[in-house]
């Protein structure tokens, strides 16, 4: 038997296998290698503007006010104790004021005013209305008592020349102060002393001031310490006096009638205040 040979066939077969395979191998078309595909360009994103920041508006702090102190306003003047006007228009003033008479004779004081005299506050006016011949008529403001104090009134005749119109401060029991002025265009200053019934002269004369006959004058007194000066239609003083003896008391008007008849006077106001 013969291996050899057979050996060999294998071998040679197997050698040409082997050729062949390497052939085919070689022949084998090579893949193609893809070209590289450039990547989809990327989309480049536009810078984003940065916003300019928008300025918030301050709110303009509305300013506190500031509160300004009041100005001290200057206090009025206070009204002085007492003082006061009256134009006689409510008639029930007329109980504020008490009415007696002197006797001529016997200088005492006498309740009431008489049975021929009228004195009443009507239409305005303080009015005395004296038929009696040689009365002599005061009438005093009860709510008020003062030492110091200026009288003013304003006194209008409608009947006969021979009259005479008073002021009386620091009326008391003991007596009071009477300016006393004669519608002729005499004066006196008297004080009447209660204790021995007597008009005492302090001062007297006479003035052209004075309207005469029927007319109106403003007639002013002023008591003040222990001067007691009496003023005619706004001018000064016509007279001053010294007198220390009565120092306080009430206030009061007076009318006067003597030998002639009616006398017929009215008051227009009284304005009372502080000399």
């Amino acid at each position: 038997m013969k291996l050899l040979p057979q050996t060999k066939f294998f071998s040679f077969l197997l050698a040409g296998f082997l050729v062949a395979s390497c052939g085919l191998i070689q022949q084998a078309e090579p893949t193609n290698t893809p070209e590289p595909t450039d990547p989809p360009p990327t989309a480049t994103v536009a810078p984003t503007e940065t916003p300019e920041p928008t300025a918030v508006p301050t709110e303009t702090p509305i300013p506190t006010p500031t509160e300004v102190p009041p100005t001290p306003t200057e206090a009025a003047s206070p009204t002085p104790e007492g003082a006061f006007r009256t134009d006689f228009e409510d008639e029930a003033e007329f109980d504020q004021w008490t009415g007696f008479r002197v006797d001529p004779d016997s200088l005492r004081q006498v309740e009431g005013t008489g049975n021929r005299v009228t004195v009443e506050i009507v239409d305005g006016k303080f009015r005395f209305d004296i038929r009696d011949t040689f009365t002599w008529v005061y009438f005093i403001y009860q709510p008020l008592e003062t030492a110091n104090v200026r009288l003013e009134t304003e006194a209008l005749n409608l009947g006969r020349n021979t009259n005479n119109v008073s002021l009386i401060c620091r009326y008391s029991e003991a007596g009071w102060y009477e300016f006393n002025i004669s519608n002729g265009g005499l004066y006196d200053i008297f004080r009447f002393d209660a204790n021995v019934r007597d008009y005492i002269t302090l001062g007297s004369g006479g003035t052209t001031s004075i309207i005469t006959g029927q007319g109106t004058n403003e007639y002013a007194i002023e008591c003040n310490g222990d001067e007691l000066s009496l003023f005619v239609n706004g001018g000064p003083a016509i007279k001053t006096v010294r007198d220390s003896t009565l120092t306080t008391g009430k206030i009061g008007l007076s009318v006067s009638s003597f030998p002639v008849t009616p006398i017929i006077l009215e008051f227009d106001y009284l304005e009372v205040s502080q000399p």
